[in-house]
Protein backbone atom coordinates (compact mmCIF):
# COMPACT_ATOMS: atom_id res chain seq x y z
CA UNK A 1 0.00 0.00 0.00
CA UNK A 2 1.40 3.38 -0.94
CA UNK A 3 2.07 6.02 1.65
CA UNK A 4 -0.34 8.64 0.25
CA UNK A 5 -3.55 6.58 0.63
CA UNK A 6 -2.64 5.73 4.22
CA UNK A 7 -2.10 9.42 4.99
CA UNK A 8 -5.39 10.30 3.30
CA UNK A 9 -7.19 7.60 5.26
CA UNK A 10 -5.63 8.79 8.51
CA UNK A 11 -6.65 12.37 7.73
CA UNK A 12 -10.22 11.25 7.03
CA UNK A 13 -10.27 9.35 10.35
CA UNK A 14 -9.09 12.38 12.33
CA UNK A 15 -11.59 14.67 10.60
CA UNK A 16 -14.42 12.21 11.25
CA UNK A 17 -13.45 11.92 14.93
CA UNK A 18 -13.40 15.70 15.28
CA UNK A 19 -16.81 16.07 13.65
CA UNK A 20 -18.22 13.40 15.96
CA UNK A 21 -16.81 15.17 19.02
CA UNK A 22 -18.04 18.50 17.64
CA UNK A 23 -21.61 17.17 17.68
CA UNK A 24 -21.38 15.86 21.24
CA UNK A 25 -22.87 18.97 22.85
CA UNK A 26 -26.04 18.66 20.78
CA UNK A 27 -26.68 15.10 21.94
CA UNK A 28 -25.86 15.96 25.56
CA UNK A 29 -28.27 18.91 25.56
CA UNK A 30 -31.01 16.88 23.85
CA UNK A 31 -30.55 14.04 26.38
CA UNK A 32 -30.58 16.44 29.36
CA UNK A 33 -29.55 13.79 31.90
CA UNK A 34 -27.36 14.46 34.97
CA UNK A 35 -23.74 14.84 33.80
CA UNK A 36 -22.36 12.16 36.18
CA UNK A 37 -24.72 9.57 34.65
CA UNK A 38 -23.64 10.41 31.11
CA UNK A 39 -19.95 10.49 32.07
CA UNK A 40 -20.23 7.11 33.81
CA UNK A 41 -21.90 5.52 30.81
CA UNK A 42 -19.26 6.98 28.47
CA UNK A 43 -16.43 5.64 30.62
CA UNK A 44 -17.95 2.16 30.95
CA UNK A 45 -18.79 1.96 27.24
CA UNK A 46 -15.38 3.33 26.29
CA UNK A 47 -13.56 0.74 28.40
CA UNK A 48 -15.59 -2.13 26.91
CA UNK A 49 -15.11 -0.94 23.33
CA UNK A 50 -11.39 -0.27 23.89
CA UNK A 51 -10.93 -3.80 25.21
CA UNK A 52 -12.87 -5.17 22.23
CA UNK A 53 -10.77 -3.21 19.73
CA UNK A 54 -7.54 -4.39 21.35
CA UNK A 55 -8.74 -8.00 21.13
CA UNK A 56 -9.95 -7.62 17.53
CA UNK A 57 -6.64 -6.09 16.43
CA UNK A 58 -4.72 -8.93 18.07
CA UNK A 59 -2.73 -6.53 20.21
CA UNK A 60 -1.07 -7.80 23.36
CA UNK A 61 -0.70 -5.01 25.93
CA UNK A 62 2.56 -4.99 27.85
CA UNK A 63 1.04 -5.34 31.33
CA UNK A 64 4.43 -5.06 32.99
CA UNK A 65 5.00 -1.68 31.32
CA UNK A 66 1.44 -0.64 32.15
CA UNK A 67 2.05 -1.60 35.79
CA UNK A 68 5.15 0.58 35.93
CA UNK A 69 3.13 3.60 34.78
CA UNK A 70 -0.15 2.69 36.47
CA UNK A 71 -0.14 5.62 38.96
CA UNK A 72 0.06 8.16 36.12
CA UNK A 73 -2.42 6.29 33.94
CA UNK A 74 -4.82 5.96 36.88
CA UNK A 75 -4.54 9.67 37.63
CA UNK A 76 -5.20 10.42 33.95
CA UNK A 77 -8.23 8.11 34.06
CA UNK A 78 -9.64 9.95 37.06
CA UNK A 79 -9.14 13.26 35.25
CA UNK A 80 -10.89 11.84 32.15
CA UNK A 81 -14.04 10.95 34.08
CA UNK A 82 -14.14 14.17 36.09
CA UNK A 83 -13.44 16.40 33.10
CA UNK A 84 -16.38 14.85 31.25
CA UNK A 85 -18.66 15.56 34.18
CA UNK A 86 -17.54 19.18 34.26
CA UNK A 87 -17.91 19.62 30.49
CA UNK A 88 -21.47 18.26 30.55
CA UNK A 89 -22.26 20.60 33.44
CA UNK A 90 -20.86 23.37 31.23
CA UNK A 91 -23.32 22.40 28.48
CA UNK A 92 -26.11 22.41 31.07
CA UNK A 93 -25.47 25.82 32.62
CA UNK A 94 -24.28 27.80 29.60
CA UNK A 95 -24.40 27.33 25.84
CA UNK A 96 -22.53 24.66 23.89
CA UNK A 97 -20.34 27.21 22.02
CA UNK A 98 -19.30 28.98 25.23
CA UNK A 99 -18.63 25.71 27.05
CA UNK A 100 -16.64 24.37 24.08
CA UNK A 101 -14.44 27.45 23.73
CA UNK A 102 -13.76 27.65 27.47
CA UNK A 103 -12.94 23.93 27.49
CA UNK A 104 -10.57 24.52 24.57
CA UNK A 105 -8.29 26.45 26.91
CA UNK A 106 -6.69 23.03 27.62
CA UNK A 107 -3.74 23.56 25.21
CA UNK A 108 -3.00 26.89 26.89
CA UNK A 109 -2.98 25.21 30.30
CA UNK A 110 -0.60 22.61 28.87
CA UNK A 111 1.70 25.32 27.59
CA UNK A 112 1.78 27.07 30.98
CA UNK A 113 2.25 23.84 32.98
CA UNK A 114 4.89 22.26 30.71
CA UNK A 115 7.75 24.46 31.99
CA UNK A 116 6.92 23.33 35.54
CA UNK A 117 6.55 19.64 34.73
CA UNK A 118 8.92 19.09 31.80
CA UNK A 119 11.34 22.01 32.27
CA UNK A 120 10.32 23.42 28.89
CA UNK A 121 11.18 27.03 28.16
CA UNK A 122 8.33 29.56 28.44
CA UNK A 123 9.00 31.92 25.52
CA UNK A 124 7.62 35.39 24.89
CA UNK A 125 5.35 33.96 22.18
CA UNK A 126 3.87 31.50 24.66
CA UNK A 127 3.35 34.23 27.25
CA UNK A 128 1.63 36.35 24.58
CA UNK A 129 -0.60 33.38 23.65
CA UNK A 130 -1.55 32.81 27.28
CA UNK A 131 -2.54 36.47 27.72
CA UNK A 132 -4.41 36.47 24.38
CA UNK A 133 -6.35 33.32 25.33
CA UNK A 134 -7.14 34.73 28.78
CA UNK A 135 -8.55 37.92 27.25
CA UNK A 136 -10.49 35.81 24.76
CA UNK A 137 -11.99 33.78 27.58
CA UNK A 138 -13.19 36.96 29.22
CA UNK A 139 -15.03 37.92 26.04
CA UNK A 140 -16.39 34.41 25.42
CA UNK A 141 -17.79 34.09 28.93
CA UNK A 142 -20.19 36.98 28.26
CA UNK A 143 -20.46 37.57 32.00
CA UNK A 144 -21.50 41.23 31.69
CA UNK A 145 -24.23 40.46 29.15
CA UNK A 146 -25.54 37.48 31.11
CA UNK A 147 -25.74 39.46 34.35
CA UNK A 148 -27.67 42.19 32.54
CA UNK A 149 -30.12 39.59 31.22
CA UNK A 150 -30.54 37.91 34.60
CA UNK A 151 -28.79 34.63 33.71
CA UNK A 152 -25.44 35.53 35.25
CA UNK A 153 -25.10 32.90 38.02
CA UNK A 154 -25.89 29.92 35.79
CA UNK A 155 -23.69 31.20 32.99
CA UNK A 156 -20.83 31.72 35.44
CA UNK A 157 -21.28 28.13 36.67
CA UNK A 158 -21.12 26.86 33.10
CA UNK A 159 -18.01 28.88 32.29
CA UNK A 160 -16.29 27.79 35.51
CA UNK A 161 -17.12 24.11 34.96
CA UNK A 162 -15.88 24.24 31.36
CA UNK A 163 -12.64 25.99 32.30
CA UNK A 164 -11.99 23.50 35.09
CA UNK A 165 -12.85 20.64 32.75
CA UNK A 166 -10.30 21.99 30.28
CA UNK A 167 -7.69 22.12 33.05
CA UNK A 168 -8.31 18.46 33.91
CA UNK A 169 -8.07 17.54 30.23
CA UNK A 170 -4.73 19.36 30.09
CA UNK A 171 -3.54 17.11 32.91
CA UNK A 172 -4.75 14.09 30.91
CA UNK A 173 -2.65 15.19 27.93
CA UNK A 174 0.38 15.96 30.08
CA UNK A 175 0.19 12.61 31.87
CA UNK A 176 -0.13 10.79 28.56
CA UNK A 177 2.79 12.77 27.21
CA UNK A 178 4.92 11.48 30.08
CA UNK A 179 4.03 7.83 29.32
CA UNK A 180 5.65 7.02 25.98
CA UNK A 181 6.25 3.27 26.29
CA UNK A 182 2.59 2.16 26.46
CA UNK A 183 0.54 1.73 23.27
CA UNK A 184 -2.22 4.35 22.76
CA UNK A 185 -4.95 1.68 22.69
CA UNK A 186 -3.77 0.25 26.01
CA UNK A 187 -3.58 3.70 27.57
CA UNK A 188 -7.12 4.43 26.43
CA UNK A 189 -8.43 1.18 27.93
CA UNK A 190 -6.73 1.72 31.30
CA UNK A 191 -7.87 5.33 31.54
CA UNK A 192 -11.46 4.52 30.58
CA UNK A 193 -11.57 1.64 33.06
CA UNK A 194 -10.18 3.77 35.89
CA UNK A 195 -12.51 6.62 34.96
CA UNK A 196 -15.47 4.22 35.13
CA UNK A 197 -14.37 2.85 38.51
CA UNK A 198 -14.11 6.36 39.96
CA UNK A 199 -17.06 8.14 38.35
CA UNK A 200 -19.63 5.32 38.59
CA UNK A 201 -19.66 5.02 42.42
CA UNK A 202 -19.77 8.80 42.68
CA UNK A 203 -22.77 8.80 40.33
CA UNK A 204 -24.59 6.03 42.20
CA UNK A 205 -24.28 7.75 45.58
CA UNK A 206 -24.95 11.34 44.48
CA UNK A 207 -27.56 11.12 41.72
CA UNK A 208 -31.32 10.88 42.00
CA UNK A 209 -32.30 8.43 39.24
CA UNK A 210 -36.06 8.68 39.78
CA UNK A 211 -36.69 11.58 37.32
CA UNK A 212 -34.83 9.81 34.50
CA UNK A 213 -37.01 8.54 31.66
CA UNK A 214 -35.68 5.42 29.94
CA UNK A 215 -37.59 5.75 26.68
CA UNK A 216 -36.35 4.96 23.17
CA UNK A 217 -35.22 8.55 22.55
CA UNK A 218 -33.19 8.83 25.76
CA UNK A 219 -31.59 5.40 25.42
CA UNK A 220 -30.71 6.12 21.77
CA UNK A 221 -29.06 9.43 22.65
CA UNK A 222 -27.14 7.77 25.48
CA UNK A 223 -25.94 4.96 23.19
CA UNK A 224 -24.78 7.49 20.60
CA UNK A 225 -22.80 9.38 23.26
CA UNK A 226 -21.28 6.15 24.54
CA UNK A 227 -20.60 4.26 21.33
CA UNK A 228 -19.96 6.97 18.73
CA UNK A 229 -18.67 9.89 20.79
CA UNK A 230 -16.46 7.68 22.95
CA UNK A 231 -15.53 4.29 21.52
CA UNK A 232 -15.64 4.92 17.77
CA UNK A 233 -14.31 8.49 17.92
CA UNK A 234 -11.35 7.51 20.11
CA UNK A 235 -10.59 4.53 17.83
CA UNK A 236 -10.62 6.75 14.73
CA UNK A 237 -8.50 9.37 16.45
CA UNK A 238 -5.78 7.04 17.70
CA UNK A 239 -5.58 5.06 14.46
CA UNK A 240 -5.13 8.34 12.60
CA UNK A 241 -2.59 9.73 15.06
CA UNK A 242 -0.32 6.75 14.38
CA UNK A 243 0.15 7.91 10.76
CA UNK A 244 -0.05 11.70 10.75
CA UNK A 245 2.57 14.11 12.12
CA UNK A 246 1.71 15.64 15.48
CA UNK A 247 1.39 19.16 14.03
CA UNK A 248 -1.05 18.00 11.36
CA UNK A 249 -3.16 16.29 14.02
CA UNK A 250 -3.10 19.45 16.13
CA UNK A 251 -4.27 21.59 13.21
CA UNK A 252 -7.07 19.15 12.34
CA UNK A 253 -8.21 19.25 15.96
CA UNK A 254 -9.61 22.75 15.34
CA UNK A 255 -12.46 21.10 13.43
CA UNK A 256 -13.85 20.01 16.82
CA UNK A 257 -14.59 23.46 18.33
CA UNK A 258 -15.48 25.08 15.01
CA UNK A 259 -17.98 22.35 14.12
CA UNK A 260 -19.38 22.44 17.69
CA UNK A 261 -20.06 26.18 17.35
CA UNK A 262 -21.64 25.80 13.90
CA UNK A 263 -23.79 22.80 14.84
CA UNK A 264 -24.99 24.41 18.08
CA UNK A 265 -26.10 27.50 16.17
CA UNK A 266 -27.84 25.35 13.55
CA UNK A 267 -29.56 22.73 15.71
CA UNK A 268 -29.82 24.36 19.15
CA UNK A 269 -30.30 28.01 18.24
CA UNK A 270 -27.21 28.99 20.26
CA UNK A 271 -25.24 31.48 18.13
CA UNK A 272 -22.33 33.41 19.55
CA UNK A 273 -22.61 37.15 20.09
CA UNK A 274 -20.11 39.31 18.20
CA UNK A 275 -17.92 39.88 21.26
CA UNK A 276 -18.01 36.16 22.08
CA UNK A 277 -17.06 35.26 18.51
CA UNK A 278 -14.10 37.65 18.74
CA UNK A 279 -13.09 36.06 22.03
CA UNK A 280 -13.39 32.60 20.50
CA UNK A 281 -11.13 33.64 17.63
CA UNK A 282 -8.60 34.91 20.18
CA UNK A 283 -8.58 31.58 22.03
CA UNK A 284 -8.27 29.52 18.85
CA UNK A 285 -5.61 31.86 17.45
CA UNK A 286 -3.60 31.57 20.66
CA UNK A 287 -3.68 27.76 20.59
CA UNK A 288 -2.87 27.74 16.86
CA UNK A 289 0.18 29.98 17.36
CA UNK A 290 1.35 27.64 20.11
CA UNK A 291 1.08 24.68 17.73
CA UNK A 292 2.90 26.45 14.87
CA UNK A 293 5.64 27.94 17.07
CA UNK A 294 6.27 25.37 19.85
Amino acid sequence: MSKKPSVNTATAKIITAMLIWGSMGIFAVKLNWPPPVVASFRAITGAILAAGLIHKAGLKPDWREIGLHLPRLACAGACVGLNWILLFYGYMYTTVPIATLCYYMAPIYMMVLSPLLFKERLTLIKIFCAVLALCGTGLVSGIHESIASGSGPDNLKGVSCSLLGGLLYAFVMLLNKSVTTVAPQAKTFVQMAVGAMIVTPFTVFTTDFSPLVFDLRSVSLLLVLGIFHTGIAFHLFFSGVEVLPAQTTALLSYIDPLSAIALAALFLGQPLMITQAIGGCMILAATLICELFP
